[in-house]
């Protein structure tokens, strides 16, 4: 009768589902709806997002990502297990050759194609963006942006409204922040 009850601290109030679930909803109310067209890029913001606050926020990941195109398809995906080791996974798979971090990549990704190597991409994708105060607000100005237009932006306008001169220094300056050790 004295069965002493394991439980797991974790950092904040919130499970890590709910804040995930929140950070994603949030992101939606804040864009509104988005045109067929213009949704290219949105799974890798909004879920990377999500596991950024998620993890952020209470410390770990406990959250996977349900998809299917039929009943008989049905799959679930989150990251590597682990959420504390996620940078360091993610750079054993791009060192490797498991996985090429690209921009192309990212905005393509979808609930469909989604493995925990894409989910982790997309979330150092936003633990990147989230890294200085100059990008937080570059952050804010592509949710700006979506809100208004109802698309997310093609990579050069992404690029510049990121504060960035172009695509192709973002995404060199992402992957060196991945190399850099700085995701946790």
């Amino acid at each position: 009768a004295d069965e002493k009850v394991k439980t797991e601290k974790i950092k904040g109030v919130w499970s890590p589902f709910r804040v995930h679930c929140l950070a994603g909803d949030l992101l939606g109310v804040q864009t509104r709806g988005l045109s067929g067209f213009g949704s290219r890029g949105y799974y890798a913001l909004s879920t990377g997002l999500a596991y950024y606050k998620e993890i952020n926020l209470t410390g770990k990941s406990e959250t996977s990502i349900l998809s299917s195109e039929s009943v008989q398809d049905a799959k679930s995906t989150g990251g590597f297990s682990g959420s504390d080791k996620w940078g360091d996974e993610l750079r054993k798979s791009i060192r490797k050759g498991d996985l090429k971090p690209s921009f192309d990549l990212l905005v393509n990704l979808t609930s469909q194609g989604a493995a925990p190597e894409t989910n982790v991409l997309a979330y150092s994708f936003l633990h990147f963006l989230h890294s200085s105060q100059a990008r937080i607000a570059g952050w804010s100005a592509l949710v700006e942006r979506i809100s208004t237009s109802n698309q997310v932006p093609e990579a050069e306008d992404m690029a510049k409204l990121l504060g960035f001169p172009d695509a192709a220094t973002m995404e060199k300056e992402w992957i060196e922040y991945i190399s850099s050790g700085k995701i946790k």
